[in-house]
């Protein structure tokens, strides 16, 4: 999940340079869309972690229980 996001981010930030350097894009705007993309791969590993620990707490509790 984490190698695949960031080959995405970085295919996202990759494809506004090139729009901005063609001309269908301003620089600003590929700023915004770099921004945006970094901060969805930020959000999709936190809710990773989230998951994890999440899944490790509750096999820590069914291990205590047995």
């Amino acid at each position: 999940l984490r190698a695949s996001t960031l080959v995405m981010v970085c295919t996202a930030v990759l494809v506004a340079l090139v729009m901005e350097w063609v001309g269908l894009l301003s620089v600003v705007e590929q700023v915004n869309y770099s921004l945006v993309a970094i901060l969805i791969y930020f959000v999709v590993v936190q809710y990773a972690r989230h998951r994890q620990h999440l899944t490790l707490i509750l096999e820590a509790a069914k291990a205590h229980a047995d």
